[in-house]
């Protein structure tokens, strides 16, 4: 496949990074990984994607990935490598401090080391969020925005606000938890032990509870759902309305406290389009301070569910380079 179905041009990004030469980015999601090999000027070379399932242990996952990687590359080199993953790694280990509960398989992993003794370059490892953050900034709406969010909406919830081109972590690199924002104190528990967070009612579990909770079936997926809504279905709409309030919520709050120009929605789940978009505008009002709301816009990601990718390939490359500090997007 021929780079990501993502409807912008992404031959010529603004980085601030050398874009000569190949980098790969990895992006550890919930269900899969998606990679991509970045070239001359920013131009995607080959994208693949590799579903956990169907790998028994990680030596498996592992091989497999490498593989995936150097076919990414072939004829031209992998470059450095760049991984985003869930939870806080270690840029350098890529061993996971907290948050990596969401990927079985990787638990106790380091995903890094394991290419690394496959004899691949690994440059860094950055969460995901911060990831999408970057690629966004670097091959979507980002250029032209000093101060916007991005939140990755998938089996967990993500994401990063940029300033000035830069993501805003913090020492050493930790990056921040917009999923674990508190909205509700009597709301769900989630497996980080707080109750009622950003990500307990916008991931894909949290989908799937608010349709059963307004009469729909078990197990659904929130593509399944936002289909369903957009056919009528009662359950469905009622749903997805009362999810994309929680959204506005959070969305709504961060603008307040950092007069944001973009809120952007990325990750799986943004897939639903515009239906999930204008469910979260029309809650917007509820939770935004009027004179910030009339300044920020709301958009679906440009970069799609490739942006964690996208944002680890860059993120290689500013390693490669000897940079330390976060790679600035600019």
């Amino acid at each position: 496949m021929n780079g990501p179905s993502t409807g912008v041009d992404m031959t010529g990004p603004s980085t601030g990074v050398d874009m000569n030469g190949t980098s790969t980015g990895v992006d550890i999601g919930g269900t899969s990984v998606k990679l991509g090999a970045v070239g001359q000027g920013g131009r995607i070379i080959a994208t693949s994607a590799l579903p956990f399932g169907a790998f028994g242990d990680f030596p498996a996952f592992a091989d497999a990935l490498a593989a995936s990687i150097r076919s990414l590359g072939a004829g031209l080199g992998t470059g450095p490598i760049g991984i985003a993953s869930p939870g806080f790694p270690d840029p350098q280990t890529g061993i996971i401090d907290d948050g990596g509960y969401n990927v079985a398989i990787l638990r106790g992993q380091s995903v890094a080391q394991a290419l690394r003794d496959r004899g691949l370059p690994v440059a860094t490892t950055l969460n995901d969020g911060v990831a999408a953050a970057i690629g966004e900034h670097a091959f979507g709406h980002g250029p032209g925005l000093s101060r916007f969010v991005l939140i990755t909406l998938g089996t967990g919830v993500g994401g990063c606000v940029m300033l000035a081109g830069t993501p805003m972590v913090g020492q050493g690199g930790s990056p921040p938890e917009l999923g674990a924002m508190v909205l509700d104190t009597s709301g769900p528990e989630g497996d980080n032990g707080l109750a009622g967070t950003f990500e307990a009612y916008a991931c894909a579990g949290g989908f799937a509870r608010a349709y059963v909770e307004h009469g729909g079936a078990r197990d659904a997926t929130p593509r399944q759902i936002c289909e369903a809504a957009g056919r009528g279905d009662a359950a469905a709409t009622a749903a997805l309305d009362a999810v994309c309030g929680r959204i506005a919520q959070g969305l709504g709050t961060l603008v307040n406290a950092l007069n944001l120009e973009a809120c952007l929605i990325g990750g799986g789940i943004s897939q639903a389009g515009p239906l999930l978009r204008d469910g979260i505008a029309a809650h917007l009002p509820r939770f935004t301070w009027p004179p910030l709301l009339r300044r920020v816009s709301l958009r679906l990601a440009a970069t799609g569910n490739a942006a964690g990718w996208l944002g680890a390939a860059v993120a290689a490359r500013h390693a490669a380079a000897g940079k330390t500090d976060p790679p600035d997007a600019t």
